[in-house]
């Protein structure tokens, strides 16, 4: 007697063998949409985290907000998408120096925020330029008074997204500061 497999036998195995590959890949690109979707959104929750502890930071220690400032001749006024503040000057041991000042400005434009930093020369804190978000949707701050060198409360409000496999993840987060010097 012949060992063998009928036709009938072999066609049903490879039907079997295609149905489970389909599946297999089924599962696949499934998995990769799944992962790069939650990729995409643990990204711009890490933005907008990131943007949002920067803002506390800066808010909490600021004396208060300045109408505008000059930084490097260019103007910035404190507005719906921008904040102009006054800060102390800390020493290395991270003691006030007395009467003088460092100034931060925090803008967006498009889909960016930054952060711009005056030190004075005496102060440990560093002066500089920094992108701390590439994914901005909007971004609006609001504040308690309208004159703005008596507001003390600053409502922040934040929507970022990002786009990944033609599929546009959204992020929100709004935060109410307060300045901690006022």
């Amino acid at each position: 007697m012949k060992k063998g497999l009928t036709l009938i036998e072999a066609i049903v195995t490879i039907a079997i063998f295609i149905v489970i590959s389909a599946a297999l890949w089924s599962f696949y690109v499934n998995y990769y949409q799944v992962f790069h979707t939650q990729q995409g959104l643990v990204s711009v929750a890490g933005s907008a985290s990131a943007a949002a502890n920067e803002l506390q930071n800066a808010i909490w220690q600021a004396d208060q907000i300045l109408v505008s400032h000059t930084f490097s001749g260019t103007v910035y006024n404190t507005g719906q998408n921008t904040l102009v503040l006054e800060l102390p000057s800390i020493d290395s041991s991270g003691n006030i120096v007395s009467a003088k000042y460092d100034y931060m400005v925090f803008y967006a434009t498009s889909t960016h925020l930054y952060k711009l930093v005056q030190a004075d020369g005496q102060s440990s804190r560093p002066s500089g330029f920094r992108q701390l978000s590439d994914t901005v949707s909007t971004f609006t701050f609001t504040y308690n008074n309208a004159d703005l060198t008596q507001a003390n409360k600053i409502d922040v409000d934040m929507q970022l997204q990002t786009v990944v496999n033609r599929q546009t993840i959204p992020y929100h987060l709004h935060q109410t500061l307060y300045l901690r010097n006022r």
